[in-house]
């Protein structure tokens, strides 16, 4: 990670659901209930959002002047709010996107939005995207087991085999993402389809 991405995790949003909310936003000028679909349909398994738990991150991202709205008069309906984003939120979406997720426990939910998003702008992306989380998870392995082969502790070394074999399943799932399911084992490949 460089000291660029460094400096913009720390002065962005952390919550998942905010980027979800942004990078769709960042697709094409919509309005709330057209956002809320697009996020239903595309990210419900990932990170469900309902119209008002949408409706209050996009006023928060406003807050933060990463998307604006102008109002759009309609006849025989209210005047409604179309949202674009604005080019510190593309910044702040493009830096977050191009970050692998610090925790394994990230990758379920943060990570999965980023691959999402990735996907839609290009396949560089994503493949520097699963490139740089392969290359953190690795060494994150590597640490855990440094540090199960230093611990005299039976419970130390137990908690750490499951983290160690945890991350052993993550990358191996992030290298079957970067070079696709031919890259399993045989064994393995049965439970993907």
């Amino acid at each position: 990670m460089n000291s660029q991405n460094l400096i913009a995790e720390k002065t962005i949003p952390r919550n998942p659901a905010e980027f979800a909310v942004l990078g769709a936003v960042s697709i094409d000028k919509s309005h709330g209930y057209k956002l809320v679909k697009f996020l239903q349909d595309n990210l419900d398994e990932i990170c469900w959002l309902g119209r008002s738990q949408t409706y209050a991150l996009l006023a928060k991202l406003e807050q933060e002047g990463l998307v604006t709205h102008e109002r759009i008069e309609q006849m025989n309906f209210p005047a409604r709010k179309v949202f674009s984003i604005t080019q510190q939120g593309q910044t702040t979406l493009d830096n977050w996107i191009l970050t692998p997720v610090p925790h394994l426990r990230d990758l379920r939910v943060e990570f999965m939005i980023k691959l999402f998003f990735s996907r839609l702008r290009s396949k560089e992306i994503e493949t520097n995207l699963l490139s740089e989380q392969i290359d953190l998870c690795e060494s994150k392995l590597a640490r855990l087991i440094d540090l199960k082969k230093r611990t005299s502790s039976r419970v130390m070394k137990d908690a750490l085999e499951y983290r160690v074999l945890m991350a052993q399943a993550a990358c191996v799932w992030l290298e079957t993402l970067f070079r696709g399911p031919s890259s399993l084992p045989k064994r393995f490949t049965s439970a993907l389809e």
